[in-house]
This record gives C-alpha cells, structure tokens and sequence, in this order.
C-alpha cells in the first residue's frame, strides 16, 4: 500500500476545492444576467435552433420557507389552485402544505418506504402516490385511501395522475390505469425514465445505455435515441423534447422528432420543466437557474442558500418550489425544507 504524506494530502484537498470552486464560478458567471449573452461563459455548447421564441427575463421572489425537520424530501407537486403543495419524504409520510398561511395542514402516514413519486388529479381531487413498491391513490379532500396496488421500481407517475408506469423483475415496463389499479400494457425494455404530463408518451432505459421513447397508446417505439447516460430526466409537456443530465454535468436537450441533441447547457442537474413546455429549471449546488427551453437563453438565477434536491412549477407556472438541504455544523444533522418562489414575467 503506497503511503501518502499528510502534506501531499492537504495538497489533494487544496487542489480539489480549487477545481470545484472554479465550476461554481463558472456557473454562477452565467447567471449574472447583466452580463450580455455573447459574453456569458459556457451557456451553449450547441447552436440554437432556427425556430426561437424569445422570452422576457424573470424576476423571483421568494414567498414561503417551509420547514421539513424529519428527512428528505423525496417528491413535490402543487395543487391545481395552486394554494396548497404536497410534499413526501424518506420516511413515506405525504404533508400538505397550505401556501396562503405558508403553514402545515395536514399529515398522512402513507408509505412504509420513501415516496419516490407523487402527483394530482386535473381537478385537485385525488393523490396518487407510490414508493416503487405501492402504488396509493388517496381521496385529497378526506386524506382517505381508496385503493392500492404493488408496482416496481423505478416509478414515474404523469403529472395528470392518470397514467403510472414502473420496472419490473423480468426487465420489462409495466403501464398501469391509475383509476383501475390494472396493467394496461407491457413495453419490452427495462427502466422507465419519464413520463409526459398527459401519460401518452414515456421514455425508457435498458442495460446498455440506449434509450427510447414510446407511445404509451400502441405500446409502440416511435424512437430510438443515440447512448448515453445520465442520472435525471424529464420529458416536456407535448412529449416533444427530453432533458437529461450527463456524466459531465451538463444538461442535454433533446429533439424527439429528430431524435438529436439540440442543444447542450453547462447548467448542472434539470429539476423540472414548466406545464408551458417553455422553461427549464436547473441546480448546480445552491444555485438554481430558469431557462428558455426553446431559445437556450438564461432568463433567471438566484441562490437558494443550501443544496437543492427537488422542484416543480404550479400548473400556471407562475410559482417554484424546491428541496433543500443542509448540514448543521453543531450537530452534523441534515435538515430540510421547502422553498416557494414567485416567478414573475
């Protein structure tokens, strides 16, 4: 075993604080919006494409700290009125938040295991949750469970809570009819990535990297993607364009008709996409950043003071929330909370 000097050690601790250091300022110099686009470092890797829409910046305020205190926050979603937020945690317990008083409402014992995925109903009236082992569909109004049943893992429920797609032992993906709790299809590959708003397309995964989307109708390929990996992805509301991370820590924009990249952002890790299709929020440690999907163009940033894990838009898109975390010096013990901001054209 090759000994290290406790000085070559300070010099590696040195080095590698220097290096990230470095990626923060890089990243943060592209959220200076004072500075001109042709000036701002690394925003595009790739050129825009011919179509842009361009957008006015955005202006952020936020509305509401909301303290988690238990553990982390595994999944987000606002309600349809956008008045209250349900947030789930490691420990599988749903708390609803009531945004006018920013205060907690209500806590349901829901899970045995982390809630991995969460959404609700178009008319705000029933919760579907799952800990990719359970799927739950609940009564919002009540806090009552009306029914269950055993899905897999990974889980990816669309946002319009009807549709929940999941991975199964035998590699294959499972479609399920949230209202019936029954399997309404099987797609011959192993993982499911995403899910659009409507439940109509999903993007899958397999062993080897490649990558597909599918028509969940026909339970037919409509494309296959070149390989790659990457940790996050998000499809957009028309089903049109995916957003993934990579290894390199950038995100990726794909087009699904053409089925390349369009263009590729120094922007960290993509938390969500907005119900208008037309905004991407991203997080590179304690920053989070608001892009014009279709342009590229940084249209916000703002520095949410911890590390952000989570996010989602109201269906408006009009409001942001995100996960935090940080560490407690005193006692080395994570503590959470849920940020709410006001996204202002």
């Amino acid at each position: 075993m090759i000994k290290i000097s406790m000085k070559l050690r300070l010099f590696f601790y040195w080095l590698a604080g220097t290096v990230l250091a470095g990626a923060v300022v890089s990243v943060l110099a592209s959220c200076d919006l004072s500075i001109s686009p042709e000036r701002r470092p690394h925003i595009q890797d790739s050129p825009p494409p011919t179509k842009q829409q361009p957008m006015a910046k955005r202006k952020i305020q936020l509305l509401h700290t909301l303290e988690e205190q238990e553990s982390t926050i595994e999944a987000l979603a606002f309600t349809p009125k956008s008045n209250k937020l349900i947030s789930g945690n490691r420990l599988g317990k749903l708390k609803i938040w009531n945004l006018g008083a920013g205060k907690q409402e209500r806590v349901l014992e829901s899970h045995t295991k982390g809630i991995k995925a969460l959404a609700i109903s178009a008319d705000g009236k029933t919760l579907v949750t799952s800990d990719g082992m359970t799927a739950k569909v609940w009564n919002l109004e009540t806090g009552k469970l009306q029914q269950s049943f055993q899905v897999g893992m990974p889980v990816q429920i669309s946002a319009d809570a009807k549709v929940l797609v999941s991975g199964w032992l035998e590699g294959r993906v499972r479609i399920w009819d949230v209202q019936t709790g029954k399997v309404v299809g099987i797609i011959a590959s192993n993982s499911p990535l995403a899910i659009s708003a409507d439940g109509k397309f999903i993007v899958s995964g397999d062993s080897d990297n490649s990558t597909t989307l599918w028509n969940v109708r026909d339970k037919k390929s409509i494309r296959f993607l070149e390989k790659f990996s990457g940790g996050v992805y998000i499809l957009s509301p028309d089903g049109q364009t995916l957003v993934s991370s990579s290894d390199e820590g950038k995100v990726k924009i794909w087009n699904l008709s053409t089925g390349k990249v369009e263009r590729i952002l120094k922007a960290g890790i993509p938390l969500a996409v907005s119900p208008d299709g037309l905004t991407l929020a991203t997080a590179f440690g304690t920053s989070i950043q608001l892009w014009n999907l279709v342009s590229g163009e940084l249209l916000a940033c703002l520095d949410s003071s911890h590390s952000v894990t989570k996010a989602t838009f109201s269906a408006d898109g009009k409001l942001l929330a995100n996960a935090v975390a940080s560490a407690l010096e005193a006692t080395n013990v994570q503590q959470e909370a849920i940020q709410v901001w006001q996204v202002i054209p």
